[in-house]
């Protein structure tokens, strides 16, 4: 399990999360910049794709929309099709 009881404080870390509303009574819940460690699997993940020469966007590869697919049913009865999905590389 991990451990998410041990906060980092990012204040001072250049962090445009806690910059952007520095001074101001806003609490930044933003959905990729969390204040915790990054859990070892995760690196480990990173780490191992680094040793492939070329980085960059890829396509999502197609067991991964047929799993999406599958959990909007599941989840929500919603039965999509694969082609509606659209794959973006970005959040924000």
């Amino acid at each position: 399990m991990f451990d998410f009881d041990s906060t980092i404080h990012r204040t001072d870390w250049n962090s445009l999360k806690w910059t952007k509303y520095q001074d101001r009574d806003v609490l930044p819940f933003w959905v990729a910049d969390m204040d915790f460690a990054t859990p070892n699997f995760i690196i480990e993940a990173i780490l191992g794709r680094l040793k492939h020469p070329i980085l960059g966007y890829t396509s999502p590869p197609p067991e991964l929309i047929d799993a999406f697919v599958k959990w909007t049913d599941r989840r929500f009865d919603w039965q999509i099709e694969p082609e509606w999905v659209v794959p973006l590389n970005a959040v924000v």
